[in-house]
């Protein structure tokens, strides 16, 4: 964009492209009214400072800030942050030592952004950054009481790993993934940022219209123990969208962190849910059809 527009341009035409899309979402967003519980104000001790921010919710806004924040400090070190260029150097070494690979990959080597690059080291700077990536989300989930160990079903395990090969092809494909491509691409005044988060938004709403029909439903009792990935909301959804759906039924999960989502998707056909006993089997949840909740 600046080599068509100038910085001063490109900076001016992605912020009016922000706002127009923050204005839609303020639109869409439902009032504070319904979302947001009425609490008494708090003393800021320290065990309340700490519950917010390592157990509430962050406000979009300050979160949104942080990551600017901290992808603007790695540009101005020298590069851009990026998952898939120390993905992408590992791989490429495995495969050298294993001679599956030519000496030159025709396209990948001259494509600049998240390409595979030469480094000496075990771990470079960009590996470092993806330990510490996720590292710091297992420090989080354990601090905000989240983190905890789940057996997986077979068919979630195979949808899993077909994922990740599939996210791993697209991010080589595309030069980057959503944080070097999309987040530092912006950043950077990229035109390419802006065609990755389009395809981004058309590939997953895609790809959930594929799975809602891979994952066929039941009733009246669905069973969503094992499940990942956002399986359990799209199944839900699934089974109330589809004509002659139940006025009652009940759901069965292994994650109580799964409760929230699930009672949103089915508050906004309709649908109220009342927790009930699950004889040892996670949580249960059951539905009823009510007054629809804006």
């Amino acid at each position: 964009l600046p080599k068509q527009l100038g910085y001063g341009g490109a900076l001016l035409l992605q912020l009016a492209v922000f706002a127009a899309l923050a204005a839609l979402l303020l639109r869409a967003r439902p009032s504070a009214a319904t979302t947001t519980p009425t609490t008494s104000a708090e003393p800021a001790t320290p065990a309340v400072v700490l519950r917010r921010i390592f157990r509430a919710p962050w406000p979009a806004v300050v979160g949104g800030a942080a990551i600017g924040v901290l992808g603007t400090f790695a540009l101005f070190r020298g590069a851009p942050l990026g998952v898939t260029a120390e993905l992408a150097r590992l791989a490429r070494a495995a495969g050298n030592a294993l001679h599956l690979l030519p000496s030159r990959l025709e396209g990948l080597d001259e494509i600049a952004g998240c390409r595979p690059t030469d480094d000496p080291h075990v771990v470079s700077d960009r590996g470092i950054f993806v330990l510490a990536l996720v590292t710091g989300a297992l420090v989080a989930s354990l601090a905000a009481g989240e983190f905890r160990w789940r057996v997986a079903r077979p068919r979630a395990l195979a949808l899993a790993l077909l994922g990740g090969v599939l996210l791993g092809f697209g991010a080589f494909v595309a030069s980057g993934c959503t944080v070097g491509a999309l987040l530092s691409g912006v950043t950077a005044f990229s035109l390419h940022g802006w065609l990755f988060g389009g395809g981004l938004f058309a590939g997953a709403f895609a790809g959930v219209a594929v799975l809602r029909r891979v994952a066929p439903p039941s009733a009246p009792l669905l069973d969503l123990c094992g499940e990942s990935c956002g399986m359990p909301e799209l199944r839900l959804a699934a089974l109330l969208d589809r004509p002659g759906r139940p006025d009652r039924f009940t759901v069965v999960a292994d994650d109580p962190n799964a409760l929230e989502p699930l009672l949103a998707v089915a508050a906004r056909r309709g649908f109220t849910g009342s927790v009930a006993p699950a004889d040892g089997r996670g949580v249960k949840v059951e539905f009823r059809a009510g007054p629809r909740v804006p």
